[in-house]
């Protein structure tokens, strides 16, 4: 159960990955280049089948622009964006039921914070 839970820690490390890179307007390609690694390991790396180094890491949160703890954690609080791309994957990996489930709770929460609650609405 153990290397289930370390191989979807992969996968969704991968998923930041490619999508910081491609956001840099950067293909596997040059990323590998400016990494001075093969175009394997990017690939390998993106599909959750390799893992890094913590220098490794640090260079690849150097080369995309980010912090490492986006890469691990997919948060970003000091972006405008905080969580709502890891959100949006998230919930579209979700059946339909659980999708009006995730809706229900959401909407529920933004009625229940008003004016004196403010700093837990959702922008």
């Amino acid at each position: 159960m153990k290397k289930k839970q370390e191989k979807f820690h992969l996968v969704v490390f991968g998923h930041r990955v490619r999508r910081l890179r491609q956001a840099q307007g950067l293909t596997q390609e040059q990323l590998a280049e400016r990494m001075d690694c093969s175009l394997t390991y990017i690939s390998k790396l993106e599909n959750g089948r390799a893992s890094c180094s913590m220098d490794r890491l640090f260079e690849l949160a150097d080369v995309l622009g980010c912090d490492a703890g986006l890469l691990l954690t997919g948060a970003n609080r000091g972006g405008a964006e905080y969580l709502q791309a890891e959100f949006a994957e998230m919930f579209a990996q979700l059946p339909r039921r659980d999708k009006e489930t995730v809706w229900l709770l959401m909407r529920a929460m933004l009625e229940r914070s008003g004016e004196e609650h403010a700093e837990y609405a959702i922008p």
